[in-house]
Order: structure tokens, then C-alpha cells, then sequence
């Protein structure tokens, strides 16, 4: 059997080859050359500590499932719906949250975070392993999902959509190239996932494109479709995994109606399309690096392909196209558009390289070149590495039990209620939400929340646009609630059309928020008011 000479690389022959001729490859990996590496880009990962707006509804929903021993099955904390049924698809990872903050506090949520990033180096680094790609293309794509990921890499449900889509990567790199997986294990694994986050729907897809794929070569290869077969049925039975959680199909109708929601995908900026964000952040001043290295990605798998086409990882290319299309229909899908391109990545430049070299070496050259690489780095300079993560770590606060927050936090407010011990219905922005519920003084409600097309129905979530933009759908949103407070942000329409409304009194303002009562109420009688600040408390978590 003659040696292909375009696959071999300056680490040796493709295991593919190898499995063909009966011999147990050695494979080059980032576990064996560096783990230092490993640790280094894991933290470089971690390395953006701050709360998510949703971090204290999270913690504080765990908190109340754990007290009372059963989930939360009603919206308990608005008054616009009270009583709405509640599909908590998330219920899971806010109990693990709840008892990881109460164990040992805010260390317990980075704790947390920094298991994520670090099973999702590992499992990335093993199905990189997989594919016989030399050390250095490895490197370079696991180095570019780090850079894609670090802003999306927050204290949120969706850290196990980007640890499971890993897995599932790492087992099908190792069925596409050569070795029998343990595809079996993703049946219980989409049951834990569907009721940790609903992006469990992602390993659905992820897993429902790869057999297709497989089927598709089959045909074109007029092979039977024996290889599509065995992911087929896992495929089936990790859909019917997925109905063992708390609401069975409900799950599956709550997350749909999410991803339609017309206000949401509006409204949000991480559901809006990723050239449109591109174009707005680089307008905005703000970093664009981590987007432009996925698309980097991209750009480069596409390339390697044309160079060094080869029919064996379809199936993970097919699963790369699905991850990257709906990274350009919404932002917030690029992380799993890098995760998904990582490993076909440095498989196809590995091969590119390698074709290239073949062109100017011969194939003995480039054997005896692969003989020479060094098996591991240095230790010296892994103690570099070691000590270089040891800093980043320190540097970002991975473990500092300290947390600073995405957007600037209505805390002189509320902290201006609790004094004059103001409670009820406060309207306020919903990115407020899970602030004020854990926050405003006992027996206060909010008008809407972060949970948004979860809990809300349309009717809601329009009025609450309708409010934002001021004028008379403004007033009618007044008259159609029994709202008490109004909290927005200072420099909003809605906190200037507040002030100008004759109905309402400022009580408080700072450069973060103003708050407003009814002029009809006792609060508007309080001494002193309206209380103007020129600064506002620094926002932390909790």
C-alpha cells in the first residue's frame, strides 16, 4: 500500500492511513507536546470576569428551587403577568449556580466558569488529536477559538451549549477519522443539556447534519449507507433524551417560540446578524477582534479545502457550515461557528501544508523532517507558559471573588428606596429586571425582565417597546398598569418623556438612572426630593 505523499506532514503519517495497514497510530497531541498550552489558552478563555445582566435572576431562581424544594413553575416576580406559566429550560444550571454561591460566594461562580473553559480546551484539544494534524495547526485553531470566545464567555446557562457542542465535536473528529466513538454517550449527554440550557437543540443539529452528511458521501460514493446509520439512530434517541426534563415537549415549544420572537430579535443585539453588529461596532469604537478571528477562521478553512480537498470529514464540514450560517444570521452564534470549524480547520491546513511542501521536497524529505520535531516542548519553556497563565490569571481576576458588571446598574436608586422604604410596581429597563428582583425592597414587582418571550406574552413585550419610545403609547402603558415607580435610564426618551409627564415626580437621579412616582402618591411628598447625584455608585455583582 503506497503512502500518500500529500498527507504526509512534519508530524508523520494521517492516522487514517495508518488504521488502513492494521498499526496503532501515535498521534501528535497538545496534552503530550504542551499542557501548559492547554492551561494558558483555558484561561485566556476565563479571561473576561464580569456579570451578565441575567447573572442575579440565575443565582436568585437557584437560590428560591433550593429553599423550597421544587421548581419555579409561575412568573412570581411582575406584575404585568402574574401567574403566567414559566418553562424554566435553564432550571438546572441556576440550581448548580445557587449552590455554588452559596457554598463559597462569587469564587463559586468563576469556579464554575473556569470548569467550562477548561473542559472546553481539553475536549477540543482531544478531537484536534484526532485528526493527525501536526502540533502547530492545532495550536493556531485552538488559539483562534479562544480569541472568539472570550466575550462570550460569561456567567450564563449557555457556557454548557459551548462544553457539550465540544464534546460532541470530539467524538465525531474521532469517528471521521479512523476510530470507532462513543457515540452513545450523546443520549444522556442531550438529556443533561436539555435541562441545563435550551441550546440543547444545537447538538440536535449538529448531530442530525453530520448523518446526513454521511449519507449523502455514501451515495456519491456508492458505498452502502452503513456509516450514517449508526449516528442516525443516535440522533433519534438523543431527540427523545432531550424530553426528560421537568416540561417534556413544552421545552421544545418555549425555545422554538423564542428563536421567532420578532421584539427579540430586534431588540437584542446579540440575536442580530453578525455584518450588521460587525459594521455597528466598528462604527461604535468597540472591539471587533473576536468576530473578525472567526471569520478569520473561516476564511482560512475555506482556503485549506481548495487547496487539499478530502472526502473523509464531511460530515464535520457539513457541521461547521451549519455553525458558521447561523453565526451570520445572529451574533451570538459565532462561538459556536468557532468551536465547530476548530477541528476540520487544522485538519485541512495540515494537508494544504503539507501538498505544498510536496512540491518543493520530496516525500523522504519531509519524513526525516518529521523525525526531527522535537516530541514535547521544552520544559523551560512550558515553566514559561505556566508562569505566563499564572499572570493572565491573577491579571483577570479569574479567581478574585470580585465581579464587576456588563452595563452600569441602577444601584443609587434602589439604594434610594430602601431607605425611604418605597416599595411596588416599578417599571424599569429589562435589562434591570434581575437587579431589581433581587434588589428592590420587599414586596416590589417589575413590570418586565431579561426572561423577556419566556414569561411575557407579545402584548406585553409590545407595550414595553411601545413605552421606550415615549409619547402617547407611553401614557397609555401608564394607564394600562398599576405601576408605582418608573426606573429608566437617565439618558433615555422614556426617562425624558418621564420628566416632562405631569402626572409624575422625579425622585432620584444619578448618571445611571432616574426614578419616578406617581405625583398623587406619598412618595412624591418625601422631603427633599428630587435627590440629584452627579455620581453613581460603581456597579458589582451581587
Amino acid at each position: 500500500m503506497t503512502q500518500d505523499p500529500s498527507r504526509i506532514s512534519s508530524i508523520g503519517t494521517a492516522p487514517a492511513t495508518i488504521a488502513a495497514r492494521g498499526v496503532s497510530p501515535v498521534m501528535p497531541s497538545l496534552f503530550s507536546y504542551a499542557p501548559t498550552l492547554l492551561l494558558l489558552i483555558a484561561i485566556a478563555i476565563d479571561s473576561k470576569q464580569y456579570a451578565d445582566t441575567d447573572l442575579w435572576g440565575h443565582v436568585l431562581f437557584g437560590q428560591v428551587m433550593l429553599g423550597t424544594g421544587h421548581l419555579i413553575r409561575t412568573n412570581i416576580y411582575a406584575y404585568s403577568a402574574p401567574g403566567r406559566p414559566w418553562i424554566d429550560h435553564e432550571w438546572l444550571t441556576e440550581v448548580v449556580m445557587a449552590l455554588l454561591y452559596n457554598a463559597i460566594g462569587i469564587a463559586g461562580l468563576q469556579v464554575l466558569k473556569l470548569l467550562c473553559a477548561s473542559a472546553i480546551v481539553i475536549l477540543l484539544a482531544a478531537g484536534l488529536a484526532e485528526t493527525g494534524a501536526s502540533i502547530a495547526p492545532q495550536f493556531i485553531a485552538l488559539a483562534a477559538v479562544a480569541i472568539a470566545l472570550t466575550q462570550q464567555m460569561q456567567f450564563r446557562p449557555q457556557l454548557f451549549d459551548y462544553v457539550f457542542l465540544a464534546a460532541l465535536i470530539a467524538m465525531l473528529a474521532r469517528e471521521c477519522h479512523g476510530r470507532r466513538a462513543p457515540l452513545w454517550l450523546a443520549v444522556p449527554m442531550l438529556a443533561l443539556w436539555a435541562n441545563l440550557h435550551g441550546g440543547f437543540f444545537v447538538g440536535l443539529a449538529a448531530l442530525g447534519v453530520y448523518s446526513a452528511a454521511c449519507a449523502v458521501e455514501g451515495l456519491m460514493s456508492g458505498a452502502r449507507l452503513g456509516r450514517a446509520l449508526r449516528p442516525a439512530v443516535v440522533t433519534a434517541a438523543a431527540a427523545l433524551a432531550t424530553l426528560c426534563n421537568p416540561w417534556g415537549g413544552g421545552e421544545w415549544t418555549a425555545v422554538a417560540r423564542s428563536l421567532r420572537n420578532p421584539y427579540t430579535i430586534g431588540r437584542i443585539s446579540e440575536f442580530k446578524p453578525l455584518l450588521r453588529t460587525l459594521d455597528a461596532l466598528h462604527r461604535a469604537g468597540m472591539s471587533i477582534f473576536p468576530l473578525l478571528t472567526m471569520l478569520l477562521m473561516l476564511a482560512m478553512l475555506i482556503a485549506a479545502c481548495l487547496l487539499a480537498p478530502r472526502r473523509e470529514d464531511d460530515g464535520l464540514l457539513a457541521v461547521a457550515a451549519l455553525m458558521v450560517a447561523a453565526a451570520f444570521a445572529a451574533v451570538r452564534n459565532t462561538a459556536l461557528a468557532a468551536l465547530a470549524m476548530a477541528v476540520p480547520l487544522a485538519y485541512h491546513v495540515d494537508l494544504a501544508a503539507a501538498r505544498l511542501r510536496s512540491r518543493t521536497i520530496s516525500p523522504a524529505g519531509a519524513h526525516a523532517a518529521s523525525a526531527r520535531a522535537p516530541a514535547a516542548m521544552p520544559l523551560a519553556l512550558q515553566a514559561v507558559v505556566a508562569l505566563a497563565a499564572l499572570f493572565l490569571a491573577i491579571r483577570a481576576g479569574v479567581l478574585s471573588g470580585r465581579l464587576s458588571t456588563a452595563g452600569s446598574m441602577p444601584m443609587g436608586a434602589v439604594d434610594f428606596m430602601t431607605a425611604h422604604g418605597l416599595s411596588g410596581n416599578v417599571l424599569g429597563d429589562y435589562s434591570w429586571g434581575g437587579y431589581l428582583i433581587w434588589h428592590a425592597p420587599p414586596g416590589s414587582k417589575v413590570f418586565i425582565d431579561s426572561r423577556f418571550e419566556m414569561v411575557y406574552p407579545p402584548r406585553i413585550q409590545r407595550d414595553y417597546l411601545d413605552f421606550l419610545r415615549g409619547g402617547s403609547e407611553a401614557s397609555a402603558v401608564l394607564a394600562a398598569y398599576p405601576t408605582d415607580y418608573v426606573m429608566m435610564p437617565t439618558d433615555s426618551v422614556a426617562s425624558r418623556f418621564m420628566a416632562a409627564h405631569t402626572g409624575w415626580r422625579l425622585l432620584y437621579r444619578d448618571p445611571v438612572a432616574a426614578l419616578f412616582a406617581r405625583a398623587d402618591s406619598p412618595a412624591a411628598h418625601i422631603a427633599g426630593i428630587p435627590v440629584l447625584r452627579d455620581k453613581a455608585p460603581p456597579s458589582l455583582f451581587p
